[in-house]
Order: C-alpha cells, then structure tokens, then sequence
C-alpha cells in the first residue's frame, strides 16, 4: 500500500466519523424540537410562550455560530467537539430539574449554543479533510446522511412518552454517542475554521434578493420546524406521536426530492425566478394546510406537508448561490457565511411571531399563516426584483445544496 493511498482511505474514515457524529447529533436536535413544544404545552403553556422558549433556541444557535470558531481555535476541534456536546447532552437532562417555561427555555439557550457549536467544529472539520477534487461529492453524502437524522430523530423520540425521563436520556445519550466517532479519529489537528461572514449592508447591496429569502427562510422553517408538533397535535389528534414524526419525515423527504432538481433548473435560468417558484409552492401548501388542516385527514395532510417541503425547506440553498454569484471574486465564502447570520436572526424572530399568531383566533393554523404570508411576499419579491433589476447578470457558479448550521459549511462549499 503507497503512502498515498494510505493518506486517502484515513481522509475517508475521517470523514466518515465526523459525518457520523453531526448526524447523530442532527437527529437529537430534531428530537428536541419534537420534544419541548410538547412538553411545555402538556404543562398547559400557551402557543405565545411556547414559541418565545423555542425561540431561544435559536438564540443560543445565533450567538454560538459567532463564537464558536474563537473557542475551537482555543483548545482544537477534538476537545471542542467533546466540550460542546458534553453541554448539550447536560441541557436534555436538565429538562428534567424543572417544569417552568423560564427554565426550559434557559435550557434551549444552553443545547442551542451547544449544537451551533458542534457544527461549527465538524463541519471546519469535514472542510479540512474533504480532497478538494471531491467536495462536491462530500457536501452531497453530507447533506444526504444529515437528513436522514433529521428525518430519523423525532420517530425516535415518537416511540417514547413525552412525559417520562426517557426522552431526556434519549436524547442526552444522541449527543453521547456522537462523541464516540470524534474521540475515536485518529486525525490530526485540522486547520481552524477562518471564514468571517459579510456585513448585512455589504450583502445587502451585492443581493438583495439573497438576503430576503434568507430572512424569510428563517423566520418560516424556524417558526414551523420548532412549532409544527402543536399543530400536527392539533389537528391530528388521533394519531398522536407517529402523526407528529411523520408530518416532519414527509417534509423532508419532499425537500430530498425537490432540492437538486430546483437547483439545475437555477443554475440554467434566473435563480429569483425559482426562488420565488418555490416559494410560491410553500405559500400555496402553507395556505391549504392553514384553512383546512382541520378538516383533512392523516394522508392529505401528509401530501401537503411534503409540498411544503418542497417548496419552503429547498430554496435556501439557491439564495446562498445567488449571493455567490454576486458576491465578486474571492467572496463566496463570506457571502455565504453572511446568510447563514442573516438567517438565524429569522429564525430567532419566526417562532414569537408564530407563537403569538398561535395563541390568538388563529390557533393553531396561526403557524402555517404565518409561512403562507411570508413565502407569498417572498415570491412577489422575487418577481419584482427580476423585473426592476436591469443590470449585467453575473456568471454564475454551479449550485450546491447548502444547509443553515455553520460558517463551516462555507469552507466545505466547492464553490470557494
């Protein structure tokens, strides 16, 4: 065996483990999502609070994607990565310590911080040991794997009672086990992520455009990710836990389905033209979904929730190729990481104003107004834009599916 085979098939099982670890931690994280809105609404808070606790979540990710890089840079990604989810798993048991909705989302702050840290530090991680030749192909399976996670945390947590500890130590024991990979590597210290994100301004004035479906991307799947299980418990009663799990799953698989097809068709003809299609898709599912959730069974509501899949968790990633394409030589991954904050002070935002729509008449189709107003605005935006902007389109890099987690996706991007 050469040198240089030996070097490829460790770059390989390096890769591998930290794409194991940031699943397993993607599927706690979606069980935790699952998880806090149903407990606190089980201890009778109402939809208004509920989404400023989930809220807080986001917080915690917003403030830990900023100082993150600073920590790791500190004491190296192996012992960062232990650090941030040894904090998390400690946030799913101290849920356990206190019913106050205060506490909780104290505790959403902490697991937050912890898992927009763990991105960040795998994800630099998968930067450093994806070959340059192959990182288009590394972003697919990552991209791909997570998903699933995403897909495969709340039926996890669907198989248990809300109510008992079990669900804290399933949920603690993800983020456990997503240490055994990492711990286990023998890499390297890999470089440190470096990536500093646009000012809003700066990106602002390169596209416009960009940072619109961005922010309405936040606030939507940040809204309707952290509160669609007070829905789904709303309107399908009877189904109870495997109704929840599988409105998430059907979403996801319809953005699977719908992501890389919407990304060909961008990369041929004006990126806002499919931005605000797509986007007019999730208004429409989100429209249908608000007006007659209640009245649709388990498998028309699961139709639509892969529609607005589809529509509403697909076009983030054509937002960021756009700002890409415009960003000018050399930027992208600044430009990128831009996004990235431009989208998690949406998502900070979504789940309050989701919340509040939630807890007034609304309730519950508050939460799918909300998405149906924001992508409707969001696709006649696009459309203006198109029309008013006049000048010189840019060449246009090729599109890759990017996920809203970390500055460290930026470094991964083949486009930088």
């Amino acid at each position: 065996m050469t040198v240089e085979t030996e070097q490829h098939g460790g770059r390989i099982r390096d890769l591998g483990a930290i794409i194991l670890a940031l699943t397993l931690v993607q599927m706690a994280v979606a069980g935790v999502g699952l998880f806090v809105p149903l407990l606190l609404a089980a201890q009778g808070e109402s939809s208004f609070v509920i989404g400023i606790v989930t809220a807080a979540y986001m917080l915690g990710f917003l403030v830990g994607g900023r100082l993150a890089p600073g920590r790791i840079g500190l004491i190296g990604h192996i012992r960062a990565f232990v650090l941030f989810a040894a904090l998390a798993a400690i946030g799913c048991l101290l849920f356990h310590l206190a019913a106050s909705a205060l506490w909780i989302a104290l505790v959403e702050l902490l697991i937050g911080f912890g898992v927009a840290s763990l991105f960040a530090t795998g994800e630099s991680w998968i930067a450093d040991a994806a070959p340059e030749n192959r990182r288009g192909r590394v972003i697919s399976a990552y991209y791909l794997i997570a998903k699933i996670g995403v897909m495969a945390g709340p039926m996890a947590v669907s198989a248990t009672t809300v109510e008992t500890g079990g669900v804290y130590m399933l949920l603690a024991g993800l983020f456990c086990l997503a240490i055994l990979p990492v711990a286990a590597t023998e890499q390297v210290q890999p470089d440190l992520p470096s990536t500093e994100p646009f000012g809003i301004v700066a990106l602002w004035h390169a596209a416009p455009a960009a940072v619109q479906a961005a922010f309405v991307a936040g606030v939507v799947n940040g809204a309707v990710l952290q509160l669609y299980p007070l829905y789904v418990g709303a309107v399908l009663p009877e189904n109870g836990l495997f109704a929840i799990a599988a409105f998430n799953a059907v979403a996801q698989i319809g953005a699977l389905a719908m992501q890389w097809p919407a990304g060909v068709v961008s990369d041929r003809i004006d990126r806002r033209k499919v931005i605000g299609r797509l986007a007019l898709v999730g208004a429409l599912a989100s429209g249908a979904l608000a007006m007659f959730g209640e009245e649709l069974g388990l498998i028309p509501v699961l139709g639509l929730a892969a529609l607005w899949g589809m529509g509403s968790l697909t076009y983030y990633g054509i937002a960021v190729a756009h700002a890409a394409d415009r960003a000018g030589p050399g930027q992208a991954a600044k430009a990128i990481a831009g996004m990235l904050i431009i989208w998690a002070s949406g998502a900070v935002a979504g789940p309050i104003v989701a919340g509040a729509l939630m807890s007034a008449a609304l309730d519950p189709a508050g939460l799918f107004w909300l998405s149906a107003g924001a992508l409707g605005l969001l696709a006649g935006a696009m459309f203006v834009r198109r029309v008013t902007d006049h000048g010189a389109p840019p060449e246009k890099e090729p599109f890759a599916p990017v996920s809203a987690t970390s500055v460290g996706f930026a470094e991964i991007d083949p486009r930088v």
